[in-house]
C-alpha cells in the first residue's frame, strides 16, 4: 500500500477524539514537559495541542521520516512564520520525549514591516528645520497622519477660501 501524504488538520484534535493509548501517551508528555522541560502551563497546552495534531495525522509512533514529512506539509500550506515556528518545536520537543530526537530547520523570520518610527522629540527638530511651508507641510501630513509616500504625491492643495486651505486627495476629486 502507498504511504499516504500527511495532511496537517484544519482544527486541533480535541482529547476525546483520541484512543485511551494516545490519551495515556499525552498525559506522559505533559509531564516530561513540565518535569523536564521546565515549561509554563500556557507553553505546555500549546505544545499538547502540537502533539495531539501529530498523533491525529501521523500516529502514536511517528517516525523520524514521518515527521520530516509532517513538517513538509506545514511549511506548504503557508501559514504564518509563528505557526510553522511553533509546529516544529513542538514536533522537535515530542520526538525527544519518544527518545527519538530529531532537528530541522528553522523558517527565514519575515523582515518586519516598520522598522523604527520617530519620538514626538525628533519630528519637532525635523519640522523646525525643515526649509519653507510646503516642505514643513508634507513632513507633518507624513508624520501624522500615516499615510504613505505615494498618497501624499497624490495630494494637491486647494485654496476655498483665502486664510484656509485644505488637503484633497487626487483619487477623490
Amino acid at each position: 500500500m502507498a504511504a499516504q501524504p500527511h495532511r496537517t488538520p484544519a482544527k486541533p484534535i480535541r482529547v476525546s477524539d483520541l484512543s485511551p493509548e494516545a490519551i495515556q501517551l499525552i498525559q506522559e508528555y505533559e509531564i516530561w514537559l513540565l518535569a523536564h522541560r521546565g515549561f509554563q502551563r500556557t507553553t505546555v497546552d500549546h505544545k499538547l495541542g502540537t502533539a495531539r495534531r501529530i498523533i491525529g495525522a501521523i500516529g502514536l509512533s511517528p517516525m523520524p521520516s514521518d515527521m520530516e514529512r509532517y513538517i513538509a506539509d506545514i511549511r506548504q500550506t503557508g501559514v504564518a512564520y509563528g505557526t510553522v515556528y511553533c509546529a516544529i518545536q513542538g514536533a522537535e520537543d515530542f520526538m525527544a520525549f519518544l527518545k527519538m530526537p530529531v532537528r530541522f530547520g528553522r523558517p527565514k523570520k519575515p523582515n518586519r514591516s516598520m522598522k523604527d518610527t520617530l519620538t514626538e522629540t525628533e519630528i519637532a527638530v525635523i519640522l523646525h528645520h525643515s526649509e519653507d511651508l510646503r516642505e514643513r507641510s508634507m513632513l507633518a501630513v507624513l508624520a501624522y497622519a500615516g499615510i504613505r509616500n505615494s498618497e501624499l504625491c497624490k495630494l494637491r492643495i486647494s485654496r476655498s477660501e483665502e486664510h484656509t486651505s485644505e488637503l484633497q486627495s487626487l483619487t477623490n476629486l
